[in-house]
């Protein structure tokens, strides 16, 4: 087939439009490859009996080459445009090559596209250089358009102020990092909209208190009200851990009561962990479902999901590390797709909450003296015993606690479920989960308890030996 140069450079110009015209999800298109694959794959071993070792060999080969938890190729395809779509294409067009006869190869795509590039090969490189170039960019894109894009009415509230704390505990590595994203953050928040409250207690045996007493001094000469303490304070010693963690995430919150004239109604706590992070992360979570709930979490990472003890489904399930971790189809589609999922429990190295229930309702951080329960988790317990239910997972934003996984998962986490997965959800899960499923609803304020969560109510959440009575759900 021969093709002219200008309808050459036509179709040249008319990939780069596709590129930045079309939103993105190629999916569908994708399965309908793997599907067309498998059938080609079946009828090539009716065809060629004698050719079936080398079929069944080019059908798992490329089968890997697709996966896209699949470490080697994920490096490759990283920048590359339409990676998923181009991965199936190749697959399809493997398969269908090696289940043709000889006849049929020579009229093949394969030889077609051999051929092309051949003549036209120095255009296709350029065209496919460009494309990459473009990727790489866009794969930065938020750091030079995010403020320009959208405007800040899209994300925040003039009138809502933003009290940010941490606790920071030997984190040199990543200080100057977090550090730098905080200045940003505090630069597209506003100055006059800052409360900054970080509680280190002197623990640190590296350079943290170093990194944040200099972090006061900018804040105090940018005229931000602040509190950053490095100095002893909790004694740690003959403690447990969820105890100690309890009294040291309380301190953080501790300045948020001594602000005066401060309107707890339109205030937003912002709790971030000593993770890697990008001040944009921060901005949408704040915009998470137009601003329109109590709790807001990211997902977190280390090499795989890692906040599994908190976070917990509205069916009262704990999320599992492996993607996408949770067993339920309609939360399974919710993660896969990036959206927002109603949840139980979350934290995930992130968090924004409404201020008013800490001060209204004297919403604290505390241990459990049943079962070990998350000083986080009891935290979303009171506050679901309170009324403000609405807690919701933004699927879309990740966090990490290395830079490397951070970069990884954020532009580039694997979406493939494995057989072990199906299997648990099949055979084992699946008749146990109750019918009750609020993630599609996010307008919801209210909604039940599943049988699993007040469960887990009565045996690991509440104070003391108190029990979730039919009169304590219905005062809720």
């Amino acid at each position: 087939m021969k093709i002219n140069e200008k309808t050459n450079r036509y179709i040249c110009y008319l990939i780069i439009i596709l590129y930045f015209t079309i939103d993105i999800r190629f999916r569908l298109f994708c399965k309908s490859l793997f599907i067309f694959s498998f059938i080609q794959f079946i009828i090539g071993i009716i065809r060629f009996p004698n050719k079936i070792h080398i079929i069944i060999f080019s059908y798992i080969f490329g089968y890997y080459l697709i996966l896209e938890n699949n470490p080697f190729i994920l490096e490759i395809t990283i920048y590359f445009p339409f990676r998923r779509l181009l991965r199936c294409l190749l697959y399809y067009l493997l398969i269908s090559y090696v289940t043709s006869s000889d006849e049929e190869k020579k009229e093949s795509y394969i030889t077609k596209f051999y051929l092309y590039f051949k003549v036209h090969g120095y255009q296709l490189l350029f065209f496919i250089i460009i494309l990459i170039i473009i990727r790489i960019f866009i794969f930065f894109y938020e750091e030079y358009f995010f403020i320009y894009f959208y405007p800040k009415s899209h994300f925040i509230d003039k009138e809502e102020k933003y009290y940010i704390c941490a606790n920071i505990f030997n984190n040199e590595k990543i200080l100057p990092n977090w550090i730098k994203q905080m200045k940003k953050l505090i630069s597209y928040l506003g100055t006059k909209n800052i409360y900054i409250s970080i509680f280190e207690n002197g623990d640190s045996s590296d350079k943290s208190a170093e990194f944040l007493n200099k972090f006061r001094d900018y804040l105090n000469n940018m005229k931000i009200p602040n509190k950053i303490i490095t100095t002893p304070i909790v004694e740690k010693k003959g403690k447990k851990r969820i105890e100690f963690l309890s009294e040291i995430r309380n301190k953080a919150l501790e300045f948020l009561y001594e602000i005066p004239n401060i309107n707890y109604n339109k205030t937003r706590i912002l709790f971030l962990n000593d993770i890697i992070y990008n001040y944009q992360d921060v901005i949408r979570l704040i915009a998470t479902n137009g601003r329109d709930y109590d709790v807001a979490c990211p997902l977190d990472y280390v090499f795989c999901f890692y906040d599994t003890w908190v976070s917990i489904d509205t069916n009262g399930y704990h999320f599992h590390n492996k993607y996408p971790y949770v067993y339920d189809k309609i939360s399974r589609d919710i993660i896969v797709n990036e959206e927002v999922m109603r949840v139980f429990s979350c934290w995930n190295g992130m968090v924004s909450m409404r201020a008013l229930p800490f001060k209204d309702k004297n919403i604290t951080f505390r241990n459990s003296t049943r079962i070990d329960s998350s000083e986080c988790t009891l935290m979303n317990t009171d506050l679901y015993l309170n009324g403000y239910q609405k807690v919701l997972l933004n699927t879309k934003i990740k966090v990490a606690y290395e830079d490397y996984w951070y970069y990884i998962t954020k532009y580039s986490y694997p979406r493939t479920i494995n057989l072990e997965q199906y299997f648990k959800y099949y055979f084992i899960y699946r008749r146990n989960y109750s019918k009750l499923y609020f993630s599609e609803d996010l307008k919801t304020k209210y909604y039940p308890l599943s049988p699993q969560l007040e469960r887990l109510f009565n045996t690991h959440f509440l104070k003391n030996e108190t029990i979730l009575t039919n009169k304590t759900k219905n005062n809720i």
